[in-house]
This record gives C-alpha cells, sequence and structure tokens, in this order.
C-alpha cells in the first residue's frame, strides 16, 4: 500500500487550521471525490478519518487553486466499502450525508445549514456541487476587500446564488451583508437582473425575496438538477469496482 505521510482530516482539525486552509483541503477533495462520480463510482466512506492531508512541499496538489496557504495534498483512502452494502439505494443515500457531514466538519464555523437548502434524498453528486459553491461563497467572504468592491462582490454572490440554486436568499443577503462589502440593495437587484438573465442590472427592480423571485429560483433549482442528472448519468453501483 501507498504510504501517504500525513494525517486524517479529522485529526488535522484537532488543530484549529485557519478557514483558507480548510477551503483549499475541501476543494482538494471535491476534486478527487468528481473523479470517481464522472467514471460512474462511488466513494461509501467519504467522511474526515478517510481524508488524508500532507505536505506538499513541491506545489504539485496545491498550486492549481491558488490560495496564499502552506502546501497542503490531499488523498482519498478507503474506496471501494460500497461492495458490504446490500442496498445502492442506503448505499447512495450514506454517500450524501456523509459529504454534507465532512463539509460540516471542515467549515464548523460557518452558516452552511443555515444558508443552504438541500432537499432531501439528494444524489451525491448535486450535494457536491452545492457544497463547492459553498466553499466558493467562503472564499468570497474571506476577501481582502476595499471600499471600491461593493459592486464587485455584489455580483459575485448573486451570480453564485443563481448559478446555484440552493441557497436561502433571504439569510444568504443578510449574512452577504455583514461579511463582505455587498449591500443587501445590490444583492437584491443583481440577484433579479441573474433570475431575469437581463443584460442591464439597472433594468432590474430592488425589491425584496417575493413570488415571482421565489418562482423563478425554484425552476433554476430543477434546472440545475437535471443538468446535474446529465453530467453524471451513469448510476451509482453497488459494487464499484
Amino acid at each position: 500500500m501507498e504510504l501517504v505521510n500525513g494525517i486524517s482530516a479529522k485529526q488535522w482539525l484537532d488543530s484549529n487550521p485557519p478557514i483558507n486552509s480548510r477551503v483549499l483541503v475541501w476543494r482538494l477533495f471535491s476534486r478527487a471525490m468528481k473523479y470517481l462520480y464522472v467514471l460512474g463510482l462511488v466513494h461509501g466512506d467519504p467522511h474526515t478519518g478517510n481524508i488524508l492531508v500532507f505536505r506538499d512541499d513541491h506545489g504539485i496538489f496545491s498550486n492549481f487553486h491558488g490560495l496564499h496557504v502552506d502546501s497542503l495534498g490531499v488523498k482519498v483512502a478507503d474506496i471501494g466499502t460500497s461492495v458490504f452494502w446490500s442496498s445502492p439505494q442506503e448505499f447512495a443515500a450514506r454517500e450524501s450525508r456523509l459529504l454534507f457531514e465532512s463539509a460540516q466538519r471542515l467549515f464548523h464555523d460557518q452558516p452552511i445549514r443555515s444558508l443552504l437548502e438541500l432537499p432531501q434524498n439528494s444524489p451525491h453528486y448535486l450535494i457536491l456541487k452545492v457544497l463547492d459553491a459553498f466553499c466558493e461563497y467562503v472564499e468570497i467572504t474571506l476577501g481582502p476587500f476595499d471600499g471600491r468592491d461593493a459592486g464587485l462582490v455584489s455580483s459575485r454572490i448573486a451570480q453564485l446564488a443563481v448559478d446555484f440554486p440552493f441557497f436561502r436568499l433571504q439569510k444568504l443577503i443578510v449574512h452577504a451583508a455583514t461579511k463582505t462589502p455587498a449591500t443587501r440593495d445590490r444583492l437584491i437587484r443583481r440577484r433579479n437582473a441573474f433570475l431575469r438573465d437581463l443584460n442591464n442590472v439597472l433594468d432590474a427592480n430592488d425589491e425584496g425575496i417575493n413570488e415571482e423571485a421565489e418562482t423563478l429560483y425554484v425552476a433554476r433549482r430543477r434546472a440545475f438538477a437535471e443538468a446535474c442528472s446529465k453530467e453524471f448519468r451513469a448510476p451509482a453501483p453497488s459494487r464499484p469496482f
């Protein structure tokens, strides 16, 4: 077996690593999981005990992301435990649950449950994409910012929420307005523009969460889920290898 000169993410988190390092670990972990999913495979046990974190002094793993953190590498261990599961449905549900739990542990100081609204029985590949979007939102809130960033940051957050339509919009707007230079009015106007596919943000109103916005958001949510299903067309097998 390969020797990975590191520790599990579960142990690594005991050292209280900074948020930007945790973002990098999630990015690398997610990259590995997506590789499995596009092959039609499923991990079976994607908890933090099976995420191995080690120093990546040569920058093989870390450089693609550009975060200003110590070089870290990630490898995912223990793939293949699905062979012991008799029910593919239970196995897929476990995959989704453990992905979310791993994200909660990595982002224990972030309002992940408050800001995301994931339907029950969401497939694992959809869970992973939505958690990637949450991770990107966390990155946005890290800054750095200056006084000219309000419009740009507002646009990034609003576009993220529309492209990955599983956020609780009202709570996201409130949270973003406290963590970034984005203001409530800018966020709402841009969200309304992106929901309606308007080219000019000024053509959108700055009304809050109304019935029309909710309807458009739910429609985008359905379309996103369907697109994910086509992207990861292969069903989760009970024996991945």
